[in-house]
């Protein structure tokens, strides 16, 4: 191990020493992990952080001045940020998600209504069974399963997108197909 001050590690991460970045690693990987781990109590979210926080320091490394303070104490300071900025983002996220989810009950009340009788619903499971099987199974994962679309994009193995996109799509054509038949107006 070298024995650098501040100043120098900054020197040699800007100039792409790649001796003194594998040492900031091994003196400051454990600190940035526990750092962020006790904040979001959530090892995936604190493992991304903390290549999150390296990535940042070797990238930008002019951001550190060590007249400011440590570079233990700017790493603490940007895990902390990062991990909080992490957590809004999620909490942003699930909310987004929840309120989609309102808004879809919400617009197939229409459809529950109508589903109301026998020979109705036996039209609806026939429109579905209709469907892509891609959709059909994003739709009845998420409108009778009760999952998110985090939860769909899970269980099917596929991106986020991809199920929200398979989720929309699937819920126009069986709207427009149940229109047709005459049980949800148009």
């Amino acid at each position: 191990m070298l024995a650098l001050n501040d100043n120098e590690i900054t020197e040699r991460i800007q100039s792409g020493d790649q001796l003194v970045w594998t040492q900031i690693q091994e003196e400051h990987g454990g600190i940035i992990y526990r750092v962020s781990l006790s904040v979001s109590r959530n090892p995936e979210v604190a493992h991304d952080v903390t290549q999150d926080v390296l990535a940042d320091l070797w990238k930008n490394p002019e951001r550190f001045d060590p007249t400011r303070g440590s570079l233990r104490s700017y790493l603490i300071t940007k895990t902390r940020s990062r991990t909080l900025d992490v957590l809004r983002s999620e909490t942003a996220r699930s909310r987004r998600e929840r309120n989609e989810g309102r808004a879809a009950i919400i617009d197939s009340v229409d459809i529950a209504d109508a589903v109301a009788d026998s020979d109705t619903a036996e039209r609806l499971r026939e429109v579905l069974a209709s469907l892509p099987e891609g959709e059909r199974d994003a739709i009845q994962l998420a409108y009778f399963g009760g999952r998110s679309y985090r939860e769909v994009a899970t269980e099917l193995d596929i991106p986020e997108g991809t199920a929200k996109s398979r989720i929309r799509s699937g819920l126009s054509r069986l709207r427009a197909a149940l229109s047709e038949a005459g049980v949800v107006p148009a």
